[in-house]
């Protein structure tokens, strides 16, 4: 909310900003200052990874690391967070420090068709 409150009177365009669930807080201080130009978008349940496909994740970890032993749906499955298993993947596997950024550019590299877009995603970009 403080970056928004700096930026709100200056930016010329919409800005949307998404959150996830654990983000109640911010985005009801955020609805405060608010410009009628501008939302926010909160998942309902987890965040950003938890609506993500695992059939996806897997093809972006896969083509992304290239290991000797494939990602298998398990392991991206185990835990109830995405966020936990892939931090799990990346410790089990020794491939560094997990970086949700680095996870959605190659992410988005993976998208092949609609089956790689979940309901809930169609939800925010139709919001948008």
């Amino acid at each position: 909310p403080a970056v928004y409150a700096k930026l709100k009177d200056r930016l010329k365009i919409p800005v949307i900003m998404l959150f996830d669930s654990d983000a109640k807080a911010v985005c009801e201080d955020l609805e405060k200052n608010l410009l009628e130009k501008d939302k926010y978008i909160l998942i309902e349940n987890g965040e950003f990874e938890d609506i993500l496909p695992a059939s996806l994740l897997k093809r972006a970890l896969d083509n992304e690391y290239s290991l000797s032993e494939p990602v298998s749906l398990h392991d991206l499955t185990a835990a109830d967070k995405m966020c936990v298993n892939i931090e799990n993947f990346y410790r089990t596997r020794r491939l560094g420090e997990f970086k949700k950024s680095k996870l959605a550019k190659i992410t988005a590299e993976n998208i092949k068709d609609e089956r790689d877009i979940t309901e809930e995603i169609k939800k925010i970009i139709n919001s948008i």
